[in-house]
């Protein structure tokens, strides 16, 4: 379910502090864990972190960056130390990294600005591309509710069903108290592959606006509400879909504005091309190594 946390894989760089040796004395920060003479200190995870997961990330979350760091800042060292750091092959890879990474900051920047669009842009859009947004299955829209014991979800669902509770109020201050975000308690409308099995046989027949009682899953106790049912074949209202076809959109923009604009860097450059080799020269002569020699006349 979308409750589970979800870890994500970082990729970073090693940041190295050099002090220089000035009396004045510097606040330094603390440091986090401090392998060979390299160190991780707080400010060095508050500026590696990836700006656009910091938001949703938890404590257990940043101790799996530091094991992280940990495991590679150890295997570093010590491919430092085999000599590894010299190699040709893996200078040139970080050279083409570097390359990559200058260019696309370069690119990010010049097309940042955020693109809107009309609402009769996104209309003629949706009108024109209708089998993007129909249905491939039947599908419901569920409200949701995770409680971590039966005892608390059968007490949230007497509330709703006897005591005539709202359940999109009670999910909504249910998932506040657990800060989770709208749509992992407002799923909006979902097919059967987009749920575990068990939650979706319990609402396959439900009835509109009747709760289910507390489905057992490994992630807790669930109570869904389906508050809707549309069929396979039906198109997805435009309301549904607006801010995918805005992405589309923007998506598309950015990628016409980058090609506008490498083909005018490319008109200022001074390039050769000798694309007439990959057609000469032997597959495996350009694939691998080749000890080339010059033939006399």
């Amino acid at each position: 379910m979308r409750n589970a946390v979800r870890r994500t894989r970082f990729k970073f760089f090693i940041v190295l502090i050099l002090f220089s040796g000035c009396a004045e004395k510097k606040e330094k920060s603390p440091i986090i864990v401090r392998i060979g003479n390299q160190t991780l200190t707080v400010a060095d995870l508050q500026s590696s972190l990836p700006k656009e997961t910091k938001a949703t990330m938890s404590r257990d979350d940043i101790r799996e960056y530091v094991r992280s760091w940990m495991n590679n800042q150890i295997l570093y060292q010590e491919g430092m130390r085999k000599g590894y750091g010299n190699d040709p092959d893996i200078l040139r890879r970080v050279e083409n990294y570097r390359m990559l990474l200058i260019g696309s900051a370069y690119i990010d920047k010049h097309l940042g600005e955020e693109i809107t669009f009309a609402d009769t842009v996104v209309q003629n859009y949706y009108e024109a591309n209708g089998d993007d947004f129909t249905r491939k299955d039947d599908e419901v829209y569920l409200y949701h509710i995770l409680m971590p014991t039966k005892k608390q979800a059968d007490s949230v669902y007497n509330l709703i069903r006897y005591s005539r509770q709202p359940f999109d109020s009670m999910a909504q201050k249910i998932a506040s108290l657990q800060q989770l975000k709208k749509e992992e308690w407002d799923l909006g409308y979902v097919s059967q592959g987009m749920l575990l099995d068990k939650l979706y046989r319990a609402v396959r027949k439900r009835r509109v606006g009747l709760p289910t009682r507390a489905i057992e899953t490994d992630f807790g106790f669930h109570l869904l509400q389906v508050r809707d049912r549309k069929r396979k074949g039906t198109q997805r209202e435009l309301d549904d879909v607006y801010d995918e076809i805005l992405s589309r959109l923007r998506h598309i923009n950015r990628n016409e504005r980058y090609r506008q604009h490498l083909s005018l860097l490319k008109n200022g450059a001074t390039i050769e091309t000798n694309f007439q080799l990959i057609d000469s020269m032997p597959l495996d002569s350009l694939l691998y190594k080749t000890n080339f020699t010059t033939q006399s006349e």
